[in-house]
Parts: structure tokens; C-alpha cells; sequence
């Protein structure tokens, strides 16, 4: 799967390099979210976090772009609940293309946009003495977002998918989360 993803943004940069493109580094907060599982793990609350993260956006239409990019989960830790699974931290950093529509692109400075996006979770950890290590899975989410001049502001929502190993099981885990994050714009 990490192949096949690599050899599509590959590929597709190739193709559109004649298009305008754009480096996006970003900043984000997580506001305080959830982790479920499976085979008997409990759902539990988790503490906001923040991530890093770098797009970068090809325009393909006056109303399209699409970008490739990457973010850094910084850990998140369970809150307290006396379970088994407490004092656990894990971390998810995905690789993703997304696409985005601007139906109102033609507002001067201000340029509102719609964004959905698909990846995988290239780097995935956690630190328990439960869990003796963490495999990533599918990355999907979507939300909304605009640019004013070369500042962009995204408000999303995401799921990371993952697996937890045990000495005895492999638990499938599921992290949803939502994301303010703040970036600036540089030109290409």
C-alpha cells in the first residue's frame, strides 16, 4: 500500500508540474478526541495534541487543486480511567492526497474551499506497558478551510486507523479527531 501510494503522488507530480504550484507548512491543534478498538478495547478519551505538517498544492482548474502531504502527530495520551490500557501514549502521522474545491474562488483575497482527503499512516507508535508496538492503516477525512493572501486556516476532521499489538492480541484501533491548524502559503 505505501508503494502504490508513493508511485501515484509520484506520478502525478510529474504530469502537472506545469500547473501552479504551492508549499503549505502548517501548524495545528487537536482538540480533546477519542480512540476506540476492537477484541475488548474500551473506548477512551484523549487529550488534545498538536502536529506539524507540510502540503504541496498543485491548482489544476480556477476551481480545483489538489495536494500531497504529510503530518506529524505529536503523542497523544489517554486520559485517566484507571483501565488497563491507562497511562498509554500513541501517535498516528499520516501521508495523504487531497482534493479541493473553491466554488468561490473569484472573492479577491479571501478564497473559501472544501477539502476531502484519503491517506495511510506512515509512522504510528505507542508507548504502554500494554502494547508492545503500533502499525498504521488508512488515513481519511475531510473539511473546510480558506486562504487570505498567503495565510491559509483549515478547520477538518479526521480517522486514523491503526493496530496495537499485545503480547497475546492485535487490537484494531480507530482515532477520530478534529484539527485547527493555521499555514502559510508560499508561491512556486
Amino acid at each position: 500500500m505505501k508503494r502504490i501510494l508513493s508511485a501515484v503522488l509520484v506520478l502525478a507530480f510529474a504530469v502537472s508540474c506545469g500547473w501552479s504550484l504551492s508549499i503549505v507548512p502548517k501548524i495545528g491543534f487537536d482538540v480533546p478526541a477519542s480512540v476506540r478498538g476492537d477484541n475488548g478495547f474500551a473506548a477512551y478519551d484523549v487529550y488534545g495534541g498538536g502536529n506539524i505538517g507540510i502540503e504541496a498544492r498543485v491548482g489544476i482548474s480556477k476551481y480545483f487543486m489538489w495536494s500531497a502531504g504529510f503530518e506529524y502527530d505529536f503523542s497523544r495520551h489517554l486520559i485517566d480511567t484507571g483501565k488497563s490500557w491507562n497511562e498509554s501514549d500513541f501517535s498516528f502521522s499520516p501521508l495523504y492526497v487531497a482534493l479541493f474545491w473553491a466554488p468561490l474562488s473569484q472573492w479577491g483575497d479571501v478564497k473559501p474551499y472544501l477539502k476531502v482527503f484519503v491517506g495511510y499512516n506512515v509512522l504510528a507508535s505507542v508507548a504502554s506497558e500494554v502494547a508492545e508496538s503500533a502499525e498504521g492503516s488508512v488515513n481519511w477525512g475531510g473539511g473546510l478551510g480558506f486562504e487570505y493572501k498567503s495565510l491559509v486556516f483549515e478547520f477538518t476532521g479526521s480517522s486514523s486507523n491503526g493496530k496495537f499489538k499485545t503480547a497475546s492480541t492485535t487490537q484494531e484501533i480507530e482515532y477520530r479527531k478534529i484539527t485547527l491548524s493555521a499555514g502559510y502559503k508560499f508561491q512556486i
